[in-house]
């Protein structure tokens, strides 16, 4: 154990295992991964998962139609390098794999896990669907989600929801939900699953996020577009701020909900601002009403709504390195020797997350 080249092997094998071990939502999302070397900041042309329509056959016949492959891709920026580092003394270094993992490796991982949950997590900002939690729980609220992905053309199957611990904590009194089927094929998805409810396999996470809104304050907002545009010119009477990305709103006569696709910031006089869904409805002059701010956004959501993507980092051409890739993901570790007579450990990932399709998922806000 104490020998300086093997310790980078040792620390990735085991950091691999408990960082897939510690993921709640990077084990619930569309995972792609190569083996090709990546850099921070490259962009990678992920895949889509393929769709097709299902033919009728006519009896008799000797053809079927073969159907070319609707297969989309999306690109996706490796923007997250993340690393920690350690010191290990020649003592740690002794230790048992058990006890090496227990005091420094599963909590250096335990830290990149929570990261990539995080991310993952932030992405309900490009989700315009939402349902708001009512005063009291109900499952009306969860039966409201599944009719939305229902509505939506969402599978059936791979169905999650990720809510935050004041909401589980809400809901879980339910009787459907308190003897609700649990399972989770890690020990982070055992320990976070409240069970299958409502054909959603449903967890808790640490990591929902809070929007806000930013300091919009423009008075009387009103909206101006043509159906199919995804951008729309809003004006008011006074005022001025900024809506921020991910933001809810809807116009009058128009039951669509839409989100801010991109922060907007206006004047007195207002600006142009772009939006998700493209506009549904032409609308002029229309009363535009924003979503109060400062609620959280658990999700209900398919698989294929969120991708996480990994890729290896190329070993340095100095110093003493390994590289796991395993399970979809890869973990890098490195060594140095210090003047402090004990190994400086680094281990680092490089990954993206992408939502791939907005309609595959739903926020559950707390207001």
């Amino acid at each position: 154990m104490s020998n300086t080249f093997l310790l980078p092997s040792i620390v990735a094998r085991e950091a691999i295992l408990s960082l897939q071990n510690q993921l709640v939502f990077g084990g619930l999302v569309h995972r792609d991964f190569s083996d090709e070397f990546a850099k921070v900041g490259d962009t990678i042309s992920v895949r889509k998962p393929a769709t097709f329509v299902s033919n009728e056959f006519v009896d008799g016949s000797s053809t079927v139609s073969p159907q070319t492959i609707t297969e989309g891709s999306v690109a996706v920026v490796m923007n997250h390098h993340r690393e920690v580092t350690f010191s290990i003394t020649s003592k740690e270094a002794a230790l048992s794999l058990k006890d090496l993992r227990t005091q420094l490796i599963d909590p250096a991982m335990a830290a990149h896990a929570q990261a990539i949950d995080a991310d993952l997590a932030g992405l309900y900002v490009d989700i315009p669907g939402y349902k708001a939690e009512s005063g009291t729980a109900v499952l009306a609220d969860l039966a409201a989600l599944d009719k939305m992905l229902n509505d939506n053309k969402a599978p059936l199957i791979d169905r999650r929801l990720v809510v935050d611990p004041a909401t589980k904590a809400k809901y879980i009194v339910l009787d459907a939900v308190l003897h609700a089927d649990k399972s989770g094929s890690t020990d982070a998805l055992r320990l976070a699953s409240m069970g299958w409810v409502m054909g959603l396999e449903s967890f808790m996470s640490q990591n929902i996020k809070t929007h806000a809104n930013g300091d919009f304050a423009l008075t009387s907002p009103v909206a101006t577009g043509t159906a199919g545009a995804t951008t729309i010119t809003v004006g008011g009477t006074s005022g001025s701020g900024t809506l921020k990305k991910g933001s809810c709103f809807t116009i009058a006569d128009d039951t669509t909900q839409y989100i801010v696709a991109a922060d907007f910031a206006c004047g007195s006089t207002g600006g142009t601002m772009s939006i998700y869904p493209a506009l549904q409805v032409t609308c002029s002059g229309k009363a535009i009403t924003v979503k109060a701010t400062g609620y959280t956004n658990s999700l209900a959501f398919h698989k294929n709504a969120f991708a996480l993507v990994t890729r290896p980092l190329a070993l340095p051409v100095s110093g003493n390195g390994e590289i796991i890739n395993y399970g979809g993901f890869s973990v890098r570790v490195t060594s140095a020797w210090t003047t402090g007579l004990a190994d400086l450990i680094t281990v680092d990932i490089l990954y993206g997350v992408k939502t791939l399709t907005p309609e595959l998922a739903i926020r559950l806000t707390s207001a």
